[in-house]
């Protein structure tokens, strides 16, 4: 299974295409049954943001053990750390350059996007770029780009 993150944003993002011979984040629109997810947004435009892998697991990402999201402790993931720091600086800086002051960022498995929020949490960039932060699975973010 993957890990996603859909991004709504009132302009839509602008598109970028996955490069295996140069991995970066990516922007598409949403596909198929992915477009369950937009009934727990309220911008106008949700897209499918994927991370350096193609995919979204190369975003730091915190799963649900008994009902719990865990802290992410990077020293957990040994050797994780540089391509998570890579993939929350490129997202911070893609949606800084797009100007909106709030997004909002639902992380889940595929398959689940249709699935309601565990929870909502409202979050700074700075909070993304927290070594210890992950996206949490099934958690709902309002974040606040620029205040």
């Amino acid at each position: 299974m993957c890990f996603m993150l859909h991004v709504g944003t009132d302009e839509p993002l602008p598109l970028k295409e996955w490069n295996k011979k140069a991995p970066d984040i990516f922007v598409r629109p949403l596909l198929g049954e992915e477009s369950l997810s937009k009934i727990h947004f309220s911008m106008r435009t949700v897209q499918y943001v994927g991370a350096t892998s193609g995919y979204g697991c190369d975003f730091p990402h915190r799963l649900v053990h008994n009902g719990k999201l865990p802290e992410l402790l990077e020293e957990e993931y040994p050797g994780e750390e540089a391509k998570y720091r890579y993939n929350r600086e490129a997202l911070i800086r893609m949606l800084q350059n797009h100007g909106e002051s709030t997004a909002e960022i639902y992380g889940f498995w595929a398959g689940n996007g249709g699935t309601p929020p565990i929870h909502i949490e409202e979050i700074s960039l700075d909070q993304i770029m927290d070594s210890k932060f992950g996206f949490g699975e099934q958690v709902f973010y309002r974040v606040r780009i620029f205040s």
